[in-house]
């Protein structure tokens, strides 16, 4: 309905007054093929309608870190190295300086009944998204999320996302095969204290 979308929409806008903010993120996958699992973790860090930080453990000893300035400015460092980040990768990440989640392309939008999350009230809604396609996921494929917003500051407490990995995944670690059934929990921080500067040496 019109009222639950508007509410949703004034929910995700970020509150620049609550300040910066972090959301950790637990991505949970089982490979269709031999039954493996694992789990990676991603730890994003936000200046509300300024920068991004992103950091994804990768497993082994790796990690992908990921800073985003502006539109045209942007880093990633894997393995060691600083370079320029692609602008699909700029353009995909920047949309969290201005919104808790990404829902761009969000579809059947539902409000849940009131409940609690982490023992806090919360307004809940749930909806499906399909990725933008890029040259790292060419055919993304749809997945349901349930995000959940305090119920009296309207700040984000936790979400849901559940799906499978894109089939351009392997790109970034090599143990997720294309269409591993996939879920990720994500919770997220406010903390005054984060700040987002342009790499050493580059």
């Amino acid at each position: 309905s019109a009222a639950c979308r508007a509410s949703f929409e004034r929910d995700n806008a970020v509150k620049p007054e609550a300040g910066p903010y972090r959301k950790r993120q637990i991505t949970h996958a089982v490979n269709p093929v031999d039954g493996s699992a694992f789990q990676a973790e991603t730890l994003i860090e936000v200046l509300p309608r300024q920068a991004v930080r992103s950091r994804v453990n990768l497993g082994e000893g790796e990690t992908l870190e990921v800073r985003i300035l502006d539109a045209n400015t942007g880093w990633l460092n894997m393995r060691g190295r600083w370079e320029e980040a692609p602008r699909f990768i700029r353009e995909g990440v920047l949309p969290e300086t201005t919104h808790y989640l990404n829902a761009a392309n969000a579809s059947a939008l539902q409000c849940l009944p009131p409940g609690e999350q982490h023992g806090q009230p919360v307004r809940s809604y749930r909806f499906r998204m399909l990725a933008d396609a890029n040259v790292l996921n060419p055919s993304p494929q749809p997945r349901q999320i349930t995000v959940h917003f305090h119920a009296e500051t309207g700040l984000p407490v936790s979400s849901r996302n559940d799906g499978i990995a894109p089939s351009g995944a392997a790109a970034s670690d090599a143990r997720i095969a294309a269409d591993a059934k996939a879920f990720s929990e994500l919770r997220y921080e406010f903390d005054r204290s984060i700040r987002i500067d342009k790499p050493d040496g580059v």
